[in-house]
């Protein structure tokens, strides 16, 4: 005989139901609430690039024979067989880049019946020691005269502002110069003949630039195709 107050099987199977439920509910947050439960962190920022700049500035300065004093406009105009004519061209890169550097020059006469290349000759540094420059004939377009080139290697290196690579430093100072001077000793053949006698002859010098970083042998026939391209 049970009391009016006592719970029921019906009642117990209940009360076991929802208790199943609220575990089983409570469970389910547990899980949920660990999949977002743990720490964080991040960094984030921004960096610029901006690629390097070659510039060079240069000026050449012209002496005959051994001596200090420059040639005047008279000097150069009446130069004779025999005669050995030094530049010295001052380049200096204001750029940030390292540069491979290259001089040239050109050699053009009034009268194209000369041959200027039989007379002749461009050296680097010096006759005795320096390198002999390449001689490169190149062929007027139309009403152009052509022109005969004396071209050197290319294989003087000159610093940055930024970029250094160990050359042209200074004794007893760490700075590296960014600036070079190059000589070259162009030599009028002893055995020009009276074809050459008042010849009207110009010349013509040019200092090229060419990056180094990432090239390490400089192809300057390359870089004429990008300039002119």
């Amino acid at each position: 005989m049970t009391t009016q107050n006592q719970p029921t099987q019906k009642d117990n199977r209940k009360r076991k139901l929802v208790i199943l439920l609220l575990s089983l509910m409570l469970a389910v947050i547990l899980i949920i609430g660990s999949l977002f439960a743990f720490f964080s962190d991040m960094i984030n920022g921004t960096e610029n690039l901006k690629a390097g700049t070659l510039k060079i500035d240069g000026v050449a300065k012209f002496y005959i024979g051994d001596s200090e004093e420059e040639a005047t406009s008279d000097e150069l105009n009446c130069i004779n067989p025999g005669d050995e004519i030094r530049v010295e061209i001052e380049v200096t890169n204001s750029g940030s880049k390292s540069a491979w550097i290259q001089g040239s020059f050109s050699l053009s006469a009034e009268d194209d019946k000369i041959d200027l290349f039989e007379v002749f000759e461009v050296y680097k540094d010096s006759i005795a020691t320096g390198n002999l420059l390449t001689k490169k004939e190149v062929e007027g377009e139309g009403e152009d005269e052509d022109e005969d080139f004396f071209v050197e290697d290319g294989k003087t290196i000159l610093n940055g502002t930024y970029e250094k690579e160990g050359e042209n430093a200074e004794d007893g100072d760490n700075t590296l110069s960014t600036t070079v001077t190059l000589t070259y000793v162009i030599v009028f053949s002893e055995e020009a003949d009276n074809t050459y006698q008042d010849a009207g002859i110009t010349i013509g010098y040019e200092v090229k630039a060419l990056q180094y970083r990432n090239n390490p042998s400089p192809d300057w026939e390359l870089a004429e195709k990008y300039v002119e391209g």
